[in-house]
């Protein structure tokens, strides 16, 4: 026997590209604010800096991860945690260097794509 389900008067919202890059930094920072960076979190950045980017998703990833990783810099140096705060730091900017690479990519397999010629 199937279930009936009910409607509710709940709106369901499709996040937009600022609620997820919100919620990947706020996941970030809530992940990192113990003494230890847990093994989820570290394992999260090594497979970003692991992998070849190749897609817009790969790209939204790059950067709102950085963006996080800046984030959680900030907070470790704010608790004098110059150590991780570095580490972070340089995780964002290796990311956002690895962002404008795709950027460069995909920008050359769209011209590539439309025929467009070089002058």
């Amino acid at each position: 026997m199937q279930e009936k389900r009910k409607m509710t008067d709940q709106q369901i919202t499709i996040p937009t590209l600022p609620d997820l890059m919100h919620g990947i930094e706020q996941w970030m920072t809530e992940r990192a604010d113990g003494a230890d960076i847990p093994a989820d979190l570290r394992a999260e950045v090594d497979r970003l800096l692991d992998t070849s980017p190749s897609t817009a998703d790969d790209l939204f990833k790059l950067i709102a991860f950085a963006r996080g990783c800046h984030t959680v810099a900030e907070e470790r140096r704010a608790r004098d945690d110059d150590g991780t705060a570095l580490c972070f730091h340089y995780f964002g900017q290796i990311m956002l260097e690895e962002a404008v690479r795709l950027i460069g990519r995909l920008a050359v397999s769209g011209i590539e794509h439309l025929g467009e010629t070089r002058h």
